[in-house]
């Protein structure tokens, strides 16, 4: 009897669970017995279609509620991994304590913001380039941190395309993060006729190619979408000796373009552009402008410089006190501004001044010049100093980008290829190495010493086989006052005179040119200057009078481009160095070289 009472028990409880497990009781069907209880319902509600969407949670598990019963619990599980924030990815519980990060100010740019600290060119000048992102921090206090990747010679182009900025570029589209702050400061190298670096400062933000859409889309953009605040800057003036810094100059960034590059006033579209997108503009080309105006003649203790001679001062880049004083007008405009930013930023900032911040590079060492007796190690004892006539030699020299040849591995620099036969000489200058600039030179030459007291005449028929639109490539025949074997040096500015192919601002080759007291002189003649262009140059020296000649096809003989009376002893007073030149992505081809010393 016991027996049968407790199967009837478990019985009525089984029937019991069954029914609870369910919302509702569906009814019996006309097969099932009134009264039978031991039947399972052939349908239930299921709690999750019934379930609401907010996810509840505890330290190990989420879950989420049934619509019509509370206390039953569907999609239940473990949370998953924590991401980035410290939060489950599917519920947002707090996993992980998370400490808030500090905001960054990322600065995006060229050589004007960028560090200069591990350039070699830059240790021994008497005072060294540092862009105004190097002393922004200076300014900010430490709730906020600054990033300054920005690269020296790219244009907002060629930041995201080039080999060396581009792991900066992809750094800054992955870790700017909301409550992050990008200074965008482009412009230099946007105004050059090369293909790599030109931006049209005439187009939209819909115009690809054009200044604006680079500077919306590949930046401005980025930081919007990722709750960053974008903070356009125009570009600094650069250092205008006449003091005048006219609108409509290169000097405050308006360029007038060159064969195939519209030109147009790139500072102008930056301020329209952050009307357009109402963002923060700082205009440092007026701010800079009214600073160096004000300073007058004194403007040129803000730029870097090669040697203690004032000739040598770099017009485009800052040295330490210059930079520290666009830093301080950026922190200052912002300050007094409507952007966020204005919270970070020190109260009571004073600007440098001349005693406390220009300092000379204690790294400084005056030239000591002699003539070489020893010839280059790099190109011989070698079958590539061929040519028929006797005595040249081959030398990279100057403001070459780094040492011929490599101090540990004896390699030598395949960035400098000299080639020759008993008939002809090719020069070939690749990546980016040497350089003309207003500032110094660098470049690989293929000369012979000659005593100063002997007149000459020296020619070559010179093929151009390659060459980048850049405006720091030479080519040609040189003449020059001093030389140097193998030296990776700056701030060599030694007087020459040269004919052949040079762009001083882009677009087409100037024919001549000369270097004097460190400033370089142009002539309005201009070379072919294209692959596979031939022309004939001539150099003849008459005492110190240098008389510089061309004859293209279309020339029945030799066309005087100009007659440059110049000491080329001013630093080697026994000899002069003639000879081919090549620099800056190029490859030229020299035959019929006919070098005549007169007795």
């Amino acid at each position: 009897m016991k027996k049968k009472l407790f199967a009837l028990a478990s019985l009525v409880l089984s029937a019991t669970m069954i029914l609870s497990a369910s919302c509702t009781p569906t009814p019996p069907s006309d097969n099932t017995p009134s009264g039978d209880t031991t039947q399972t319902p052939t349908t239930e509600h299921t709690h999750a279609a019934a379930a609401t969407a907010t996810w509840q949670s505890d330290a190990t598990k989420h879950w989420k509620v049934c619509a019509e019963h509370a206390d039953q619990k569907v999609e239940e599980a473990n949370h998953s991994t924590a991401n980035a924030e410290g939060k489950c990815p599917v519920c947002e519980y707090q996993i992980n304590a998370v400490t808030p990060t500090s905001p960054t100010l990322w600065v995006l740019g060229d050589s004007t913001a960028c560090d200069f600290s591990n350039d070699s060119s830059d240790k021994t000048k008497y005072y060294p380039r540092v862009g105004f992102g190097v002393h922004l921090g200076e300014y900010f206090n430490s709730e906020i941190v600054v990033k300054n990747i920005a690269w020296s010679g790219r244009s907002s182009l060629s930041y995201i395309n080039d080999a060396q900025s581009k792991p900066k570029y992809e750094e800054y589209v992955a870790g700017v993060k909301q409550g992050d702050y990008v200074i965008i400061a482009f412009g230099h190298n946007d105004e050059k006729a090369e293909a790599d670096k030109y931006s049209d400062p005439t187009g939209t933000t819909a115009t690809a190619g054009s200044f604006k859409y680079n500077l919306y889309n590949y930046y401005m953009k980025v930081a919007a979408d990722k709750g960053a605040t974008p903070i356009l800057a125009t570009p600094i003036v650069r250092y205008d000796k006449s003091g005048a810094y006219a609108d409509s100059s290169s000097f405050v960034h308006t360029w007038g373009g060159a064969t195939g590059y519209t030109g147009g006033d790139y500072a102008q579209a930056i301020r329209d552009l952050a009307t357009e997108k109402n963002v923060t503009l700082v205009d440092n080309t007026a701010l800079t402008k009214q600073a160096w105006t004000t300073a007058g003649a004194n403007a040129i203790k803000y730029h870097a410089q090669a040697t203690k001679d004032a000739a040598t001062v770099d017009g485009t880049h800052l040295n330490a006190y210059g930079a520290k004083l666009v830093a301080y007008m950026m922190a200052n405009n912002l300050k007094a501004g409507n952007c966020s930013i204005k919270n970070y930023v020190k109260d009571g900032i004073a600007a440098p001044t001349e005693a406390n911040d220009l300092k000379v590079n204690t790294a400084y060492v005056d030239a000591v010049y002699s003539a070489p007796t020893a010839w280059t190690s790099a190109y011989e004892p070698t079958a590539e100093l061929a040519l028929a006539i006797p005595g040249f030699h081959a030398s990279a020299f100057g403001n070459i980008g780094g040492a011929i040849i490599d101090s540990t591995t004896g390699a030598v620099s395949g960035n400098f290829v000299v080639d020759s036969s008993p008939a002809d000489v090719t020069l070939e200058v690749k990546g980016n190495k040497g350089k003309i600039a207003s500032t110094d030179d660098g470049y690989l030459m293929y000369f012979k010493q000659i005593p100063a007291n002997k007149d000459f005449t020296f020619s070559a028929d010179m093929t151009v086989k390659s060459v980048d639109n850049n405006n720091q490539v030479g080519y040609g025949l040189v003449v020059r006052d001093d030389m140097y074997i193998d030296l990776n040096q700056g701030g060599i500015t030694s007087n020459y005179v040269a004919v052949g192919g040079h762009r001083p601002s882009g677009g087409t080759a100037s024919a001549a040119w000369k270097r004097e007291s460190a400033a370089i002189k142009y002539e309005t003649a201009t070379t072919p200057s294209t692959a596979e262009s031939k022309i004939s140059l001539k150099i003849v020296k008459v005492g110190n009078t240098y008389s510089l000649y061309t004859k293209t096809a279309s020339d029945d003989d030799f066309v005087k481009v100009v007659d440059y009376t110049i000491e080329l002893n001013k630093v080697d007073a026994d000899y002069v160095y003639a000879g081919l030149m090549a620099c800056r992505n190029v490859k030229v081809y020299y035959e019929n070289i006919v070098l005549n010393i007169a007795e």
